[in-house]
């Protein structure tokens, strides 16, 4: 699996940076949510559901061609080829 570059990932991030959390607070009350859901994750079903699917995730991601599917993708979004994203000759 290659590396994405700046650009990618500005790409898939929608441009968020690090400076548009400078000034951030989170809203009031937010701490209590997290312990909530911390104690809901780590005590109840929910947290085997999550272990589970994460499981089959890394399965999917370890046997299948998913992470090349997706680091296609993003070349052809970002290919410098006169934007043919589809290569069907049409101008996007």
């Amino acid at each position: 699996m290659r590396e994405l570059f700046l650009t990618e990932l500005n790409l898939i991030s929608g441009g968020v940076g690090p400076e548009d959390f400078d000034n951030y607070k989170p809203p009031r009350g937010t701490a209590t949510v997290v312990k909530a859901l911390d104690a809901l994750k780590n005590r109840s079903a929910l947290g085997g559901a999550f272990s589970a699917g994460y499981w089959v995730g890394e399965q999917i991601n370890k046997h299948t061609p998913v992470q090349e599917w997706i680091a296609d993708g993003i070349d052809k979004l970002t290919s410098k080829d006169g934007n043919d994203y589809c290569e069907d000759g049409g101008d996007y």
